[in-house]
């Protein structure tokens, strides 16, 4: 599993590659598992061919710990859930 850090309520664009071309997905989903196990699906969108993006809110990132996650593009032919990748997510840095 690709592993990336970010800090916690941090506001960025995650682009995840899906392998397909996903430019026919219909409600595209990057599903979430957060470091305290809870789930939760962020609605994303198309970014290119192949890739999905989504930018987080303040709350999105709201835990330090490693998260799941996979893109869920609703394609005609059905879901094609790609690989999970990590996410760390650190807590500010406070001299």
């Amino acid at each position: 599993m690709s592993s990336y850090a970010l800090y916690k309520n941090q506001i960025a664009a995650i682009v995840l590659k899906c392998g397909i071309d996903v430019t026919a997905a219909q409600n595209p989903k990057i599903a979430v598992e957060k470091p305290d196990g809870s789930t939760t699906e962020w609605n994303a969108t198309v970014n290119d061919a192949t890739s999905l993006v989504y930018t987080t809110t303040g709350s999105d990132l709201d835990q330090v710990g490693d998260y799941k996650l996979q893109t869920l593009p609703d394609l005609p032919s059905g879901y094609a859930r790609g690989r999970a990748v990590g996410l760390t997510v650190k807590d500010d840095f406070k001299p």
